[in-house]
Formats: C-alpha cells, structure tokens, sequence
C-alpha cells in the first residue's frame, strides 16, 4: 500500500513538473522525482575520473554545453562519488564546476544545478547560505527559516549554525534575533541551542 501511494505521489509530481516547466530543467526535476540517485558510501575512483572528464568535455571545453550529460551525473551520483568527481574535475579545469555551471548556465537551470553542485560539496554550508538568503535585505522568508531548521534539526543543524559564523561572521542565533521576535524567535533558538 505505502509503495502503490508513493508511485501515486510521484506521478502526481511528474504531471505537475511536466505542466509547469520545460526542456533541461524539466528533465532534471523529472530525473530527480525518479530517486535513482545512488546510495552508496563507496566511492568508485575510476567512475569519478571518467564522470569529471565527461562533464568538462560536456561544458567548459566545448562551444554549447551538453546539459543532458550534467543531468544524468548530477541526480544520479552519490553526494560522496560527486564529492570524488569534483576533485578530479579541477585536474581538468582551473575554475571548478561550479564557476564553469554559473558561466555556462542562466536562470532555473543554473539555480537548480548549483543546488546539487553545493549541496553535495557541502551541504551544511550550502543550508547557511540558504538560511543567511532568507534573512536578506527587507522581510525575512519565514517559510525557509523554519523548513531548513525544522528539517535539519536532528540532523547536522549544529554544523549548519558553524558554517553559518564560518561564512558570515555572526552567529546564526543573532541574525534570527535580529530578523524575528515574539514566540516565533523563541522557537527558532530553542531550535539552534547556545552559542
């Protein structure tokens, strides 16, 4: 039962990306809905030098980039194997793959690509810079705040608050302070602990 409602849920989600979006981004939400991405903690050396030499002779050493080569690399890889294949990309390339994605890529493409790209690099950093985001300029995204500290709370929100200093040069808990009050601020640093 709970299998046929995930597979109903996933259909679901397919007919509503494929009505809102196309081409390169559509394929990539469509190849992520299909939660192939590998599991495995093993890191497989070889694949990871064939993985970065294909993705720099898919992009940054041609005119026009191959998106369907990123695609199929970025959802399907482990965080850890992407983590191998980034090191070997920089034999390739002076710049990284996420400079070449930013150079190479504009709008949702770009945003979504570089979410894998960081996220899998390093996923604390990558949910500071998501958390510092919702707390810029006029009006705080209350809506992420509480996702990203909600969600990640029982699960590395410690590392996140370090990245958060590390990159910003406060700490997590005085930006909530400064960006929310009342109970809802009590709750979010409850959430965060001490400094």
């Amino acid at each position: 039962a709970l299998k046929s409602d995930f597979e109903e849920v996933v259909l679901l989600l397919d007919e509503q990306i494929k009505g809102e979006v196309s081409g390169d981004l559509e394929n990539t939400l469509l190849a992520l809905c299909k939660a192939t991405r590998s599991e495995d903690h093993n890191i497989d050396d070889g694949l990871a030098k064939s993985d970065a030499k294909a993705l720099f002779e898919a992009g940054e050493n041609r005119v026009g980039t191959v998106c369907s080569v990123l695609i199929d690399v970025l959802t399907t890889r482990s965080e850890a194997q992407l983590c191998k294949i980034f090191q070997h990309y920089g034999k390739y390339s002076k710049q990284g793959l996420a400079k070449v994605l930013e150079s190479e890529l504009h709008g949702d493409l770009e945003d979504c690509l570089m979410a894998l790209v960081k996220s899998a690099w390093n996923k604390p950093a990558f949910f500071a810079e998501k958390l510092h985001l919702a707390m810029k300029g006029l009006g705080t995204n209350t809506d992420t705040l509480t996702r990203i500290l909600v969600s990640r709370s029982e699960i590395d929100l410690l590392k996140i608050i370090q990245e958060y200093k590390r990159m910003y040069g406060k700490p997590l808990q005085e930006a909530i302070l400064q960006e929310t009050s009342g109970d809802y601020e009590k709750i979010l640093l409850t959430l965060c602990g001490t400094q």
